[in-house]
């Protein structure tokens, strides 16, 4: 199965948060797995509802593969979005520009993960104050092209896994700026994971990195 996400389409009816697009989209090109699970202990399944390409429906926060049979777009909404604490999504199947996924990331307070190979877009403008648990976009094709908000905005010591998403040096000096910049005090010894087909930062980045080493960050960088 392999999809693409957009997730700037007309609502359904269902409004908008935080003046944020209320629909979550997935085109599936080709049928086979995908496993988007939404963690929302006070949500149930009834309370997250996905519109088929012929219109049919069903309801699931942790849709099964079968779910997915046929081609075309999938619109899911949810009856609160802020009832999800945790979102997880992996396998190279999935490909698309994710950066309109941010409008979720300031409800979520445990983790977000999705670990594909094919999903893009700039991910540095999102809200991830509340996260405190890990951060991972390992293995991607994410940039990070701006500082001021993105990673500075973490405010718990959480892990983050961004190896291996062929970011630039300008990039991974933005991440590592950001992270520094964050109110983090103490790390306690959390990785932060830039490295692989990441290019090694610049004099900015090398210096962030050593300021949060002296926070107790274990940051990994590419060429170390």
């Amino acid at each position: 199965m392999l999809l693409k996400n957009n997730m700037l389409g007309q609502p359904l009816g269902g409004g908008l948060i935080l003046g944020k697009p209320r629909d979550f989209r997935l085109t599936v090109d080709t049928t086979g797995s995908i496993d988007p699970i939404f963690t929302a202990a006070s949500l149930a399944d009834e309370d997250f509802v996905w519109t088929k390409p012929d219109g049919s429906t069903f309801i699931r926060k942790a849709p099964a593969n079968a779910d997915f049979d046929s081609t075309g777009e999938y619109v899911l909404r949810c009856t609160d979005w802020t009832g999800i604490t945790s979102f997880s999504m992996f396998g190279d199947l999935v490909s698309g520009d994710v950066s309109k996924w941010g409008f979720l990331l300031p409800f979520l307070t445990g983790s977000f993960n999705s670990a594909s190979t094919n999903i893009s877009g700039d991910i540095s403008a999102w809200d991830l104050s509340n996260l405190t648990i890990s951060f991972s976009c390992a293995s991607t094709n994410v940039d990070y092209d701006s500082i001021g908000s993105g990673f500075s905005t973490v405010t718990n010591a959480i892990t983050i896994s961004m190896q291996g998403c062929g970011m630039s040096s300008t990039q991974v000096d933005n991440m590592l700026i950001d992270c520094d910049a964050s109110s983090v005090a103490d790390w306690g010894n959390k990785v932060i994971n830039v490295s692989g087909t990441n290019t090694a930062p610049g004099v900015t980045g090398l210096a962030a990195e050593t300021s949060l080493e002296s926070k107790n960050a274990i940051v990994t960088i590419t060429g170390e």
